[in-house]
């Protein structure tokens, strides 16, 4: 998870102007250390840079401590630079540290605290510690709420940054079974569903402060399509993704790999959404509430017919063509096929695929070794299964 770096240094360079009167007259020793910190990192010389933010922050703890906003300020600087050196526990502390400064001065509900607490989040993510980052991400949203009422653009992007990260947070997390009484699926699908909320008031905020056409805009269509898939809606993962792709066409043209691999899963979703709507999916569970056989049993539901049970016994991958592998190429085909009495595939054909004819005859070989036990009905009646379609993916593992 990580956060705009123009809105990150814009931040920075606000929450340290804000200072700059009473900085500028100090000429102490950690205002002389700050000097040769900005002018290191003007040079770019990190570790000149890295030195002399250390030591002014040092000497601003035991001359300042926690009475000034300048011990904050040179808090944050610090932290930003040794989280460059994944010294992520440090940094945590110190993106801390910049908000209890800020608390005690009185300063709890402002922009500068909000960024040492989403700077928090996003080091206690990187480090894995789930609860840590979303209660600073919590505070932070709750600070960055109370100021976007009355707040400027800038406000309003950070906090777009806020839900952006909580999304993403969400979207990912773990939890043991053990801690929990709820199932892990119930526990993921609620997860994910407080992420696409969250997504969708980034999505509002980034529409009115960069415009519907905007890069970042395509990008949270994106996290929602993500989210979507997760959530097997299909059809709204595929809007999702198809709204990205007019930006990502403009940023990077049609055919570089960041425009395919949109276009890839916008197509792919929707092929998966027909094929759902068309009664030819196999799923996991039953629609009748029947238990399957064995745990790698399917059903299909068809308006035509009773639910059938189909269980495969051999569903040998598709070989990967030479020629798409060796252009690093991704797609899928949907096939159609009838599954005989006997359980062997007949009438295999493409219905849909993408790239192109590319991965058709791949994936019809495959479609054509596939063995089933004999469909069945509740009640035990072999039954030929026809119309059924599947999407074979070709993906390059990575």
């Amino acid at each position: 998870m990580s956060f705009n770096r123009v809105w990150r240094l814009a931040l920075l360079t606000a929450f340290a102007f804000a200072g700059g009167a009473r900085v500028a007259r100090a000429g102490d020793d950690p205002m002389v250390e700050y000097a040769k910190f900005q002018a290191a990192a003007k040079s770019n010389d990190e570790a000149a840079t890295l030195l002399h933010i250390r030591r002014a922050y040092t000497q601003a703890e035991k001359v300042w401590g926690a009475r000034e906003r300048r011990t904050a300020i040179f808090a944050t600087s610090y932290a930003d630079h040794i989280v460059k050196k994944t010294d992520f526990p440090k940094a945590r502390d110190l993106f801390a540290r910049c908000s209890e400064i800020l608390l005690g001065l009185g300063e709890g509900v402002t922009t500068e605290r909000a960024y040492c607490q989403l700077r928090e989040a996003d080091v206690a993510a990187q480090m894995k510690e789930i609860e840590a980052a979303i209660t600073a991400l919590e505070q932070a949203i709750e600070t960055l709420e109370k100021l976007s009422a009355v707040g400027d653009r800038y406000t309003k992007a950070l906090l777009a940054s806020a839900y952006v990260a909580f999304a993403n947070l969400l979207s990912f997390v773990e939890e043991e079974k053990e801690a929990n009484s709820v199932p892990a699926s119930e526990r993921e699908k609620d997860n994910l569903l407080n992420s696409a909320r969250y997504a969708a008031k980034a999505e509002a905020l980034l529409q009115e402060i960069s415009g519907s056409k905007s890069a970042e805009v395509a990008s949270i269509f994106v996290l929602q399509g993500s989210i979507a898939e997760r959530l097997e809606e299909w059809e709204s993962a595929a809007e999702f993704y198809e709204a990205a792709l007019p930006a990502y066409h403009e940023k990077f043209g049609l055919h570089l790999p960041a425009s395919k691999s949109i276009e890839l899963r916008a197509k792919r979703a929707r092929a998966i959404f027909e094929i759902t709507a068309s009664g030819g999916d196999l799923t996991n569970a039953s629609k009748s509430g029947r238990m399957p056989s064995s745990p790698e049993c399917l059903f299909n539901v068809r308006a035509d017919r009773e639910e059938l049970e189909i269980c495969p016994v051999n569903r040998p991958a598709p070989i990967y063509p030479q020629a798409a592998l060796s252009m690093w190429e991704e797609g899928f085909v949907v096939v159609e096929y009838d599954i005989a009495a006997g359980g062997m595939t007949e009438n295999v054909r493409v219905v849909d695929s993408w790239p192109a004819f590319m991965f058709n005859s791949s994936a019809t070989d495959a479609v054509k070794s596939w063995t089933f036990n004999p469909p069945s009905t509740k009640s035990g009646t072999i039954q030929r299964a026809n119309q059924l379609k599947s999407l074979v993916r070709f993906e390059i593992a990575d």
